[in-house]
């Protein structure tokens, strides 16, 4: 780390706002898709749309736990110990998921490392709480519209297309030897 760039240096250089703006910018980026050391963003190769794609899938699935929250209709086969299991998954995905924003902005405090993989040890609970989110969404419509049923399902099979898409069509074409 003896040549990497200091967070102090770079707020210096450009002020706490630029600093903030192009942390969650480049971070969001390469959490879903920056590849090559951050040499290829998606932005390059396909345009601004997948990251505002992924931004509508966080906001679906953040709005979703929202939606999930709303009672429907009173639960009677839910027990004091299905109840407490529930609270105490939440709790270990949310410290989970909070300890890893933590690790990383800790690591960001001292040196300017704005690449997502440093938040991957989220990974796994970032990914149950969206999934529950557009699965709450999926339920909320099923009862007007059969065919969502398959809203979960769909969102779920396009992000493997989009993955084989860029394998073969991003990946490897720009970073083989």
């Amino acid at each position: 780390v003896a040549d990497q760039l200091r967070t102090a240096d770079y707020i210096a250089e450009h002020g706490i706002n630029v600093y903030r703006s192009e942390m969650m910018r480049v971070t969001f980026n390469s959490f879903w898709g920056q590849f090559g050391w951050m040499a290829v963003p998606l932005d390059d190769v396909l345009g601004g749309w997948v990251y505002r794609g992924f931004a509508s899938l966080m906001l679906i699935g953040a709005s979703g736990l929202v939606v999930a929250r709303i009672p429907r209709t009173p639960s009677a086969n839910i027990t004091p110990t299905s109840r407490q299991t529930q609270i105490n998954t939440w709790v270990i995905l949310t410290l989970t998921l909070t300890l890893a924003v933590l690790a990383y902005l800790y690591y960001n405090s001292e040196f300017l490392q704005w690449q997502g993989r440093y938040m991957f040890p989220g990974l796994i609970p970032f990914a149950l709480i969206l999934v529950y989110g557009v699965d709450a969404w999926r339920d909320r419509l099923l009862a007007r519209w059969e065919l969502m049923r398959w809203l979960t399902p769909l969102l779920l099979m396009g992000l493997a297309v989009l993955d084989i898409y860029l394998l073969f069509s991003v990946i490897m074409p720009n970073l083989s030897p």
